[in-house]
């Protein structure tokens, strides 16, 4: 499979040049970008189509030069209004690290591309409108528009390419007689896991690079049992993979992120965690309690205690880096928010990190064997 169809297949990608509907995915309300219709949008995804197929076959030695190359036309689009902002810094970034140039490479080589194309943006001739509102607010002046949005979406994680394939490729947990025992041996009900589709089983075929663990395939190495992984936003990026015994002997540790992908500021989250991360609307939401778990098995046992979705908790599990202040963010203040890590170093660093990152909410921790609530007395100093 090339490197251009696995771009194609990631969520922003297949937005942009699905055939239905002319939009790109919406940038901040404090910085949209008015995005022109008809045939200037398909020239824009021209643009942007083959800056990114350039990109993905560039030789070594050539990386950087072709990065800056086609990044400068797909910011002149921006500038111009014919390209959304937010996709063409999305969507560059993520063919510039599948290229393997660094996160610190891509960064500075898309800042020197906006510099250089802010002083001359593409215009249709015959348009009505004016530059986009990036151009005519001066955010591109001096390659401001990369602070301004790196300022807003400070790292944020974006979705691997391939994520979704993998996801929807493997197979149900209670398929596998031994994975359906593994839950059962640590108190976890399958049934709920498998109903709320929090874990699955993945396939031996058609593997991405990054799912792999010092160069063989999870599916070697025995990390077979996902989860999906979300950044602050709710989107699915990634996939956190964990070694039950099917018949392998694992190679590793228990646990793993995908190779060469970064983990911080993502997630594992139930659906009502997924609701809270993606800003939806929780007005039904009767008992506000997040929970805090650390690890994927905690996230799972946490996540299948409850039934009542009226009044269940929702539950994010973390693991090292996860946790970021843009992820505290989207936590209401009317969330009580219990912190389940471990009651040992790395979870006392957990809780700390989160009770910094959410002064002013109602934060307590508690660890426990098996899942249960804390009742509102009940605290252990991070409040």
């Amino acid at each position: 499979m090339s490197r251009m169809k696995e771009l194609a297949m990631t969520s922003w990608a297949r937005e942009f040049f699905g055939s239905s509907g002319s939009r790109s995915p919406n940038s901040s309300e404090s910085a949209s970008t008015s995005v022109a219709s008809g045939r200037y949008v398909n020239y824009g995804r021209t643009v942007l189509s083959n800056a990114l197929e350039q990109i993905a076959y560039s030789e070594p030695g050539g990386r950087n030069y072709s990065l800056f190359k086609n990044a400068c036309a797909v910011f002149r689009c921006v500038a111009g209004g014919i390209i959304s902002a937010e996709l063409a810094w999305t969507a560059l970034h993520q063919a510039g690290l599948m290229n393997r140039l660094s996160h610190g490479e891509v960064q500075a080589t898309l800042r020197s591309a906006a510099k250089k194309a802010a002083g001359s943006p593409w215009l249709p001739k015959d348009a009505e409108a004016s530059p986009s509102d990036f151009a005519s607010v001066e955010l591109w002046n001096g390659g401001s528009f990369c602070s301004f949005y790196e300022n807003h979406h400070p790292q944020l994680p974006i979705p691997l390419a391939g994520v979704d394939d993998v996801w929807n490729s493997a197979l149900s947990i209670k398929c596998f007689d031994s994975v359906m025992l593994w839950f059962e041996g640590r108190g976890i009900d399958y049934e709920r896991i498998a109903h709320y589709d929090l874990a699955r089983v993945i396939g031996g075929c058609g593997m991405p690079p990054w799912a792999r663990f010092r160069g063989e395939t999870w599916h070697c190495t025995g990390h077979k049992l996902i989860a999906r992984a979300y950044n602050a936003h709710g989107i699915c990026c990634s996939l956190h993979a964990r070694v039950v015994d099917l018949g392998h002997h694992r190679k590793g540790p228990k646990a793993v992120w995908p190779t060469g992908a970064s983990s911080s500021g993502l997630v594992m989250a139930c659906p009502r965690g997924q609701q809270l991360l993606a800003g939806a609307d929780l007005t039904g939401w009767t008992e506000r309690v997040l929970i805090v778990a650390e690890g994927a098995p905690d996230f799972w046992s946490w996540s299948s205690q409850w039934r009542d979705d009226a009044t269940s908790p929702a539950t994010i599990g973390i693991t090292a880096g996860s946790w970021t202040e843009d992820i505290a963010e989207r936590v209401p203040r009317d969330v009580r928010v219990i912190i389940a890590v471990h009651e040992d170093a790395a979870g006392d660093k957990y809780a700390a990190r989160i009770a910094e990152t959410l002064r002013g909410h109602d934060v307590r921790r508690k660890s426990y064997a098996t899942a249960q609530l804390p009742s509102e007395e009940d605290n252990d100093g991070c409040k």
